[in-house]
């Protein structure tokens, strides 16, 4: 079984460690395991795996001066309607985007288990 115990914030970028730019302003939400890391796509159903698809970072990213961001609205929906009360991971700005998530601590290792699901 899959136990979620918070949302990590993901952004797909392009580019390198010293070049790299957002592919667009969305910062989208992945589920964040009780002992077992970020697994599948994004909650809005984006296969960040595929072949073809660009890097990304989960808990951080690209941001600073002329960098909109803004969080993925569909994933805000299905964090709201299925993961209800789970905390945002990831480093400043983007723990902070989903408004209605709180920012959860650097270590989720203790964090209480707000859905059980079925492996994919």
């Amino acid at each position: 079984m899959n136990r979620v115990v918070a949302l990590a914030t993901l952004q797909f970028t392009r580019g390198g460690l010293f070049d790299g730019r957002p592919v667009g302003p969305e910062v989208h939400l992945v589920r964040m395991l009780q002992n077992a890391g970020t697994p599948g796509p994004t909650l809005c159903g984006l296969d960040r795996f595929a072949k073809g698809t660009p890097g990304w970072s989960v808990g951080g990213g690209v941001h600073g001066a002329g960098i909109e961001l803004r969080p993925c609205p569909a994933c805000e929906a299905v964090a709201f309607q299925k993961y209800d009360g789970a905390p945002a991971w990831g480093s400043a700005p983007f723990n902070t985007l989903f408004r209605r998530l709180l920012p959860a601590p650097w270590d989720v290792r203790n964090l209480p288990v707000v859905a059980t699901e079925g492996r994919e």
